[in-house]
């Protein structure tokens, strides 16, 4: 009886699928080897599926499946089909062309000389807000990052709280200090490392149009002017200006300077995945 309803299970699962619509089949009543017949086929057959969401939704329902019989399972077994999720993640999950973070924050996928990537639209004030609002950065601080008399995030005294007018307008005119600080709380956050792009990344990109700061360190030739930086306790950050790099203070605050981030592709996987997580 139990193998029937085994085979009784994966006919229904194909039958589904083979309509065009996603497997709806209910875990209800079925037990570990069912369950794992389930799973082998929701993660063979994404591996040919067209629809990038309808493939995604497949791995979810597979770790869903898992979740659902996962103390039950003998340790061996539990690991087993553990990586064999996260392996279909690195080699069967394809790459959605943009990738939004919860907070916001907007990731698109670049393939610039054969190197492919994930890099953000410019980080707004909203994003930005988000950031101060939930660490209660203090006004001091946060005045030494961007020129609030400038732009377009306010501060209530009251409330010790940030509000953005234009939540949807890039933000400029901020420091290396207040870019860093954003990519460190984003990747806390998400728990998926998200920084700033090294400059040779983000002349890659190849528009002149892009001011952002950079992860590099800014590379002093000049031996007696580095030790006298290095006496006073100066260090220089990369500022790419248009798409050429300069070597500018960290608190320097540029009034077309951007935050753009980078992140892998594993990363922008699983950050689709909790998308589509969100909308079911």
């Amino acid at each position: 009886m139990r193998h029937l309803l085994a085979v009784i299970t994966v006919f229904l699962y194909h039958l589904t699928m083979a309509s065009g619509a996603q497997a709806q089949l209910s875990n209800d009543g079925l037990d570990v080897g069912e369950a794992m017949i389930l799973m082998k086929h929701l993660l063979k057959d994404l591996r040919r599926t067209a629809d990038i969401d309808q493939q995604y939704s497949m791995w979810l329902r597979a770790r869903e499946t898992l979740d659902e019989i996962v103390d039950g399972l003998p340790r061996r077994e539990r690991d087993y089909w553990k990586r064999r999720l996260e392996a279909a993640i690195d080699n069967d999950l394809r790459e959605p062309a943009a990738v939004h973070t919860p907070d916001g924050v907007t990731f698109n996928l670049m393939e610039v000389r054969g190197k492919s990537f994930y890099w953000s639209d410019p980080v707004t004030a909203g994003n930005f807000v988000e950031y101060l609002n939930s660490n209660r950065v203090p006004q001091a601080a946060v005045e030494t990052w961007v020129d609030l008399t400038n732009s377009p995030i306010d501060y209530d005294n009251e409330t010790r709280k940030y509000t953005a007018r234009r939540p949807a307008t890039a933000l400029k005119a901020v420091s290396y200090n207040g870019a860093a600080q954003f990519a460190k709380w984003l990747s806390r956050r998400q728990k998926q490392h998200c920084r700033l792009p090294g400059r040779d990344l983000v002349r890659l990109v190849g528009s002149e149009e892009i001011t952002c700061w950079s992860s590099s360190k800014w590379k002093v030739d000049d031996l007696l002017r580095r030790e006298n930086m290095r006496m006073f306790g100066v260090s220089f950050r990369t500022l790419v200006h248009r798409g050429e790099p300069v070597g500018e203070l960290s608190e320097a605050r540029y009034p077309d300077a951007e935050i753009r981030l980078i992140t892998s592709i594993r990363a922008a996987k699983r950050f689709y995945l909790k998308q589509l997580q969100e909308l079911q």
